[in-house]
């Protein structure tokens, strides 16, 4: 429930709700999180789906389109965490390798070269990850 403006809420549309909606049919979601205007979900299947707004490509899904529905996000069945900022996200596989991709003008990536990511980018070459937490930006566009 709360504004859609962007499609945050994955319900088809742009209607705000003030009452919990189901998102969908499906019943094998093992995890969300939301950013600012967007919404990531892993299902236990090890995917990953996203939806809402995108204009810094924070959804993954090699593009700045807005999404009112769940969309996948490429094709891996590996995802073990996700975890939304305010325009950037991050997740972890069960390799234990860590991804990132949206928004990176402030380094939020840890890809300090100012370049937006529209896919999941690995962040080096480590592979013993366990959890991640994005943190919001709290700066004004």
């Amino acid at each position: 429930m709360g504004d859609n403006d962007n499609g945050e809420l994955g319900l088809g549309d742009i209607t705000d709700r003030n009452i919990p909606t189901q998102v969908g049919t499906a019943t094998n979601w093992s995890s969300v999180s939301c950013g600012q205007y967007y919404t990531l979900a892993k299902k236990k299947d090890g995917t990953i789906w996203a939806w809402g707004d995108n204009g810094n490509g924070e959804l993954g899904l090699d593009d700045t389109t807005q999404r009112n529905m769940p969309a996948l996000v490429g094709n891996e069945t590996n995802w073990s965490a996700v975890s939304c900022g305010d325009y950037h996200s991050l997740a972890i596989k069960s390799d234990g390798t860590l991804w990132a991709w949206g928004d990176n003008k402030n380094c939020e990536l840890g890809l300090c070269d100012i370049k937006d990511r529209h896919t999941p980018t690995q962040l080096g070459t480590d592979a013993n990850w366990s959890s991640v937490s994005s943190a919001a930006n709290r700066h004004w566009r």
